[in-house]
């Protein structure tokens, strides 16, 4: 009997659970800069989400990375209906491909949430974008400078952005959808932001950069465009590609097969001609340029080592032997061999191929570190 009674106090306790689970039980209010956890439901300073609440509460308004320049708001919410979102562009022609790219990637976050069904009175949001310039190169003088004014007035929300480079609006967008908040509360699901917002924003530095190994540790296409999205989210600028390294070489070279034939750690890890094509155009509309490295003279193993077969002799020394600390800073061992004169025919179709394959790069990384003199002395050149 004992066992009988528990068991219907349990399902008693489960229709409750049932019953009540539709109300939100975390609340925040905003006290002295800080968002707090209020347990009290009925307290009308509540905010029925922790984002929603901080970006009210916090002085630089949920964004990041912090603004550099002049920051305005007031606090008050107004929601935003998610059917109703216009999006105009004023500026040279040029930049319709570039913000149609990004205004489909801003929507797409936003859409992950839906869907939607927000009880308050919701109304249109209008995104205005003005450019100066169309130039759609990114380098290291690119003004990446924009304004950001939001105002709710006559029943609309409006978003006007406006800087020189396409880039500086672009980085206007990712402000503007951390303005924008998700949030449930109850059985609504809505997304609001703040009725008005003044910020003018510059980066501090030009270079602002992430580094990512394929040498090493070969990555997807889809994972790069990955990292590439949370830079953009952070406004970084520069992905620094270390795309070779002693343990493989997975740059297709047209001019030179066997640098994949020899250095791939499989066929399919083998970043192809148009692979290349698409992460560069993939990283332009983040608003990241890639800066390409081939590593070398050191960190040049597998992948050189058809030099001998082809009749041009050891392109590479060191290769792979053992025991590697006498022979190298770090497994696996392999150095370029600046004796062989054939060499530098091989370096320079890469460099060709370089050039040719990643156009609008002002730059690539060509290693340096690490060189370790007892490998080369350990040959007979």
């Amino acid at each position: 009997m004992a066992c009988e009674a528990s068991l219907q106090n349990n399902a008693a306790i489960l229709i409750l659970l049932a019953l009540f689970s539709h109300v939100n039980s975390w609340y925040f209010k905003c006290e002295n800069g800080f968002c707090i956890r209020n347990s009290d439901p009925n307290d009308k300073s509540n905010y029925p989400s922790l984002e929603l609440c901080s970006l009210v509460c916090s002085n630089f308004l949920n964004v990041w990375p912090q603004p550099t320049g002049k920051m305005a708001s007031l606090k008050n919410i107004v929601r935003i209906n998610p059917n109703k979102i216009e999006v105009k562009l004023n500026g040279p022609p040029g930049t319709e491909d570039f913000f149609s790219d990004n205004i489909l990637y801003f929507s797409k976050k936003l859409k992950k949430d839906e869907p939607y069904k927000c009880h308050e009175i919701m109304y249109p949001l209008k995104i205005v974008l003005t450019p100066k310039s169309n130039n759609p190169q990114l380098d290291l003088n690119t003004n990446e400078s924009y304004a950001l004014e939001l105002t709710y007035e006559g029943n609309a929300i409006t978003a006007s952005i406006s800087g020189y480079s396409i880039f500086g609006i672009r980085h206007g967008l990712e402000t503007l959808f951390q303005l924008i908040i998700p949030y449930e509360d109850g059985n609504q699901k809505c997304i609001a932001t703040l009725s008005y917002v003044l910020i003018n924003d510059k980066p501090v530095y030009k270079h602002r950069g992430l580094l990512l190994d394929t040498g090493r540790n070969f990555l997807t296409v889809s994972t790069i465009k990955k990292h590439l999205d949370a830079m953009a989210a952070s406004k970084l600028n520069v992905l620094h590609w270390h795309i070779t390294d002693s343990q493989s070489f997975p740059l297709e070279v047209e001019r030179l097969p066997n640098m994949t034939k020899y250095g791939a750690y499989n066929e399919k890890h083998i970043y192809s001609v148009s692979d290349v094509k698409d992460l560069l155009k993939y990283a332009n509309r983040r608003g990241v340029r890639i800066l390409p490295e081939i590593d070398g003279p050191s960190h040049a193993g597998n992948g050189w080592q058809w030099g001998k077969a082809a009749g041009l002799g050891d392109l590479a020394v060191c290769v792979n032997r053992q025991p590697w600390r006498s022979l190298c800073i770090q497994p696996p061992c392999g150095q370029l061999n600046p004796a062989n004169q054939n060499l530098y025919c091989v370096l320079e179709d890469l460099y060709k191929h370089m050039k040719d394959h990643f156009p609008d790069t002002e730059m690539f990384h060509m290693g340096g570190d690490e060189v370790f003199i007892p490998c080369w002395n350990s040959t007979p050149e």
